[in-house]
């Protein structure tokens, strides 16, 4: 058995991804934060570093999907708007900025 069920068990796992995900939005936080004065280092970080931090643990972990709708919600309601400077993001500009999050 491969991920992270079998490296740290169920409760393991919950734990393991639990802190995981808190910490993914802090750093989402703190992009956006910078997004407001830097938008294009701040989204070429996300792209091209954050969002890599959580992909493996998304494709490998089953049922995840609704672990990972806090960083989800974040990164559509507190990134998008500012990276693009729009009060509404619309579905097809979550779309095309953001990288998708494995769907069960």
């Amino acid at each position: 058995s491969s991920g992270i069920n079998a490296e740290y068990g169920e409760e393991g796992q919950q734990r393991f991804l639990e802190d995981q995900i808190k910490e993914w939005t802090m750093d989402i936080k703190a992009l956006s934060e910078i997004a407001k004065f830097e938008p294009q280092a701040a989204y070429a970080a996300f792209i091209y570093g954050t969002s890599k931090r959580w992909t493996f643990v998304s494709r490998t972990t089953p049922n995840i999907s609704d672990k990972m709708k806090l960083l989800e919600w974040t990164i559509q309601e507190t990134f998008l708007p500012v990276i693009l400077g729009e009060d509404h993001i619309t579905d097809d500009m979550k779309k095309i900025a953001a990288p998708q999050l494995k769907r069960d």
